[in-house]
């Protein structure tokens, strides 16, 4: 995670849907049991993934995904379709990306015709 610099890995199941989640917060609060075999052989991404996790699908605005980022406390939420397979994850350093852009989100106007779930990211 260091190397790569990411904060958030998803666990996949063969058939490829999402088993959990590992972030460096589970790596730390894992339990002491875990912790001291953190060289060994013997410790499974299963004692330190996260099983419980909020999801969001494709089609969800932006403003709730930010909502449930802030009000869940949460660094990442996985996105998956219809079948529950991961398409992707949404981040908190992602809206931070966009802010640094320049660029908001912010409610499209009353009858703008947005097809975007009433929402847009203006520039």
């Amino acid at each position: 995670m260091n190397e790569r610099n990411v904060s958030h890995v998803p666990v996949i199941s063969g058939y490829g849907r999402l088993r959990g989640i590992i972030t460096r917060h589970s790596l730390v609060m894992s339990p002491a049991s875990v912790r001291k075999h953190r060289h060994t052989k013997d410790r499974l991404v299963a004692h330190v993934m996260d099983r419980d996790y909020e999801a969001v699908a494709p089609d969800h605005s932006l403003v709730e995904v930010g909502r449930l980022l802030l009000d869940g406390g949460v660094g990442c939420l996985p996105v998956l379709d219809d079948d529950r397979f991961l398409v992707g994850l949404v981040t908190a350093r992602d809206f931070i990306r966009l802010v640094m852009r320049g660029e908001s989100i912010i409610p499209a106007p009353l009858g703008s015709g947005s097809d975007q779930d009433d929402f847009a990211v203006a520039m």
